[in-house]
């Protein structure tokens, strides 16, 4: 996106009013669902058939659970909150998913509401942040795989989208509608869609093309979170005009380290902490309306939508002043994060410890596992020892690795990515083996030197060997822990929480508790957003469709 760039991003919140609106809706939503249950009731009755087997649509328990929750956000009287909830209680056949959901509901609606509220500086949210809790609806991170509104989507009878097939009216009037953004990755995907397919059309159909985005979402954090990764892009695009640049030049590269650790981290180096401070006092909290508004032409926002992303922004910056309980520590927040494939191990431990097996059976089970492990890659090694490898591998090794990757570092590659596939389930490209044991050991994302002095400064005491070398690659796996372990506590005391990643509303309501989440960006980045066709969009464009003459070529191309 340039400034001048025929695309428009336009933010429509729906958090303005929500406590009020949000029992309304949620009503009507249930009298539809209920009325079209009585229209098939009548409609069985009139063949002939009891119509005994019509049950209540699950989304009508859904919509009771949003009822009583948006009730006690709004100050309802008690009863009026507890009679929905008590209706899916009642229904706990027809309700098995929020029947339980209810009745925890209710348990922790009892305990809040003999809180003292001292605290008004935000209103409660609808929806919090977390995983492992029945309020659940949004999610820091998403939880699919990132897909272009252009493309056919699996199963879908809609044709994809080719702006070069489309006529001039088509292409000026391009829109689309994003209910529940969350974390943008569609959006995302669908920008780079648009410009791969964009660079190929002819000058006089680059003058007409025209796409409209409306970006919407229940969160205002969530919203706020995808505004500042959309300004800081815009930022980057013109600070690098190639990701070569982008990754080689310091003040393009400490921007992409804001958007790396603010969109997948939990917890970040401080300087970069002191740089999203600064990007954000610079266009939001420090900026006017009006300013961001000539600023980003391209970047629709209203008014009071402003307002809303602002409170929350002003939170991120100076959290000492705008949370109760007190804004949490790294090593407070990182004991609740449990992204390692190892937890599950240790849970299925606790179990049968709990079940009765002692400690030397489970120490026992343990070490057969790490063997049976280690079995595999030797096994995997030495297949790889006599394999010639292929063009696509020596490619996907060196975009994960770098140009100047040995081949012994790249066959070393390809065995963790082999064993990740087998024993894991682990994505099959582009994961640094260093990420993934950074993110092991501490939980954090693996904070890269690269051109930057301040981020040298940083790793200045993350070495791996005698020698001191880079933690890069080059040194075996026991070499890199025992470095990332002396680093460790220098992570612990010093990084700083990532505030864009925890809602000011919910925090004060939850009063403080840590939900638990088990993401695993280094996992989970390469199979939701950087999927086969989002790495397509960013290739070279497309030869001219037009250029094909007949069907089977246009399929070709």
């Amino acid at each position: 996106i340039t400034t001048h760039s025929p695309a428009c991003i336009r933010l429509e919140p729906i958090f303005r009013g929500i406590v009020k609106n949000a029992a309304a809706d949620a009503r009507k939503c249930s009298q539809l669902l209920m009325e079209s249950m009585a229209m098939k009731i009548k409609a069985a009755h009139d063949r002939g058939e009891p119509g005994k087997d019509i049950k209540m649509p699950p989304l009508v328990w859904k919509n009771m659970y949003r009822l009583a929750r948006s009730l006690h956000f709004g100050n309802a009287e008690d009863a009026e909150v507890h009679y929905p909830l008590h209706l899916i209680e009642k229904q706990l056949e027809e309700s098995r998913e929020y029947g339980p959901m209810a009745t925890k509901m209710r348990e922790q609606l009892n305990y809040y509401l003999r809180m003292p509220s001292n605290n008004e500086k935000f209103e409660p949210s609808l929806l919090r942040a977390s995983f492992q809790n029945p309020y659940v609806e949004y999610y820091n991170f998403g939880h699919d795989e990132s897909e272009s509104l252009l493309r056919r989507n699996e199963g879908s009878n809609a044709e994809s989208i080719l702006l070069d097939e489309l006529d001039d009216e088509e292409l000026s009037s391009l829109s689309f509608l994003f209910g529940g953004v969350g974390d943008g990755r569609h959006a995302f995907a669908t920008l780079l869609d648009a410009n791969h397919q964009y660079q190929s059309l002819s000058e006089m159909k680059q003058d007409k093309f025209r796409l409209h985005m409306t970006l919407n979402d229940i969160s205002a954090q969530l919203l706020a979170k995808d505004v500042l990764v959309l300004v800081l892009s815009y930022e980057l695009g013109g600070a690098a005009d190639s990701a070569k640049l982008a990754l080689t030049t310091a003040d393009p590269f400490n921007i992409g380290m804001v958007i790396y650790y603010v969109t997948l981290g939990y917890a970040m180096p401080p300087y970069v902490h002191r740089k999203m401070v600064e990007h954000i006092k610079r266009w939001f909290t420090d900026s006017t309306f009006e300013d961001f508004q000539q600023t980003f032409p391209w970047l629709v926002i209203s008014e009071d939508t402003w307002t809303g992303i602002i409170t929350i922004m002003n939170a991120w910056v100076e959290p000492e002043a705008h949370y109760s309980p007190e804004f949490p520590s790294a090593m407070e927040v990182l004991p609740s994060y449990r992204p390692n494939g190892d937890d599950r191990v240790d849970n299925a431990m606790a179990g049968l410890s709990s079940m009765g097996a002692g400690n030397e059976l489970i120490g026992d089970m343990k070490a057969k596992l790490d063997s049976a492990r280690e079995q595999k890659r030797a096994q995997v090694a030495e297949a790889f020892k006599s394999m010639d490898l292929t063009p696509d591998m020596i490619e996907k090794a060196k975009y994960a690795l770098g140009e100047d990757a040995t081949e012994k570092e790249m066959r070393n590659f390809l065995v963790e990515i082999v064993l990740d596939q087998m024993l894991d389930g682990g994505p099959p490209r582009y994961v640094s083996p260093m990420d993934k044991l950074f993110l092991e050991q501490t939980k954090c994302l693996n904070p890269e030197a690269g051109p930057s002095d301040e981020m040298k400064e940083e790793t200045s005491s993350f070495v791996i060997g005698k020698n001191g070398s880079s933690p890069a690659r080059g040194s075996s796996k026991e070499e890199a822990i025992e470095a990332i372990n002396k680093y460790k506590p220098h992570v612990g005391k010093n990084w700083v929480t990532n505030p864009v990643q925890i809602d000011p509303s919910y925090w004060y309501f939850s009063d403080g508790n840590r939900a638990t989440d088990e993401f695993n960006p280094v996992k989970e980045f390469p199979q939701g957003f950087l999927t086969q066709d989002v790495i397509s969009f960013m290739s070279e464009p497309p030869p001219d469709i037009l250029s094909a003459k007949i069907d089977e070529e246009k399929e070709k191309v």
